[in-house]
């Protein structure tokens, strides 16, 4: 992974994130790290069938166990035989990982010490029913918003790593009056009714809201 700076002053982190922004918008997925850093991920490439072929071997690898992702790695590789794929799983953001999650193979499991382990939905759970794909997208939407908002397109494509912020637009959108529209900054964000407030209403100002009125803003408004 590597790593560059951006000289310091201010407004610094506007200017990071414009350089996060531009390089999302031409394809290249970067991230914040800090202030004024931003971090680089090699390409990680893989053929259409070695993709595949790595998605039907994580079930498998799973299969009983709850592996960290050293451990899994190394057996998916094995299974499939496809020379450094083990580097590529250990490699990165856990960005190959991400689709087998995405198709519900794949979750968190406890973590032993500092290293992450995995298992198998189905295992773990015991029974669940899967979700329909608007309804999921919706649900991370709030859970994303919750988190994280107030937020726009961008940021919520950069957060789940999708290839366009037109598609996190539809996701914001879905939400319907669940969600609402505020000015923080002059930039128009997105927030969730109910978890955020207007802390100013004159300066459309939003604050977190904790199931009750927040500290310093008497009349605080819901979003």
């Amino acid at each position: 992974m590597a790593e560059g700076r951006i000289a310091g002053g201010r407004g610094v982190t506007d200017e990071r994130d414009a350089v996060v922004n531009a390089a999302f918008s031409r394809g290249l997925l970067v991230l914040g790290a800090g202030k004024n850093s931003v971090r680089f991920s090699p390409p990680l490439i893989l053929t259409r069938e070695q993709a595949e072929a790595m998605l039907d071997a994580i079930p498998v690898a799973l299969d009983g166990r709850q592996p960290t992702r050293e451990e899994l790695a190394t057996e998916v590789a094995r299974i499939t035989r496809i020379s450094g794929l083990d580097d590529k799983l250990k490699g990165g953001f856990g960005d190959l990982l991400k689709p087998a999650a995405f198709r519900g193979d794949l979750c968190f499991a406890p973590s032993d010490g500092r290293n992450v382990r995995f298992a198998r939905p189905d295992q773990w759970l015991g029974e669940w029913e899967p979700v329909g794909v608007d309804e999921a997208a919706r649900e991370v939407t709030r859970r994303y918003l919750s988190a994280y908002g107030p937020a726009n397109r961008e940021a919520l494509a950069r957060w789940f790593g999708m290839p366009s912020p037109a598609l996190a637009g539809r996701w914001l959108k879905g939400l319907g009056d669940e969600a609402a529209a505020v000015e923080v900054d002059g930039e128009e964000l997105v927030v969730r009714r109910g978890v955020h407030a207007i802390v100013d209403p004159r300066r459309r100002r939003v604050g977190k809201l904790c199931g009750h009125e927040l500290p310093g803003a008497p009349g605080a408004v819901r979003g």
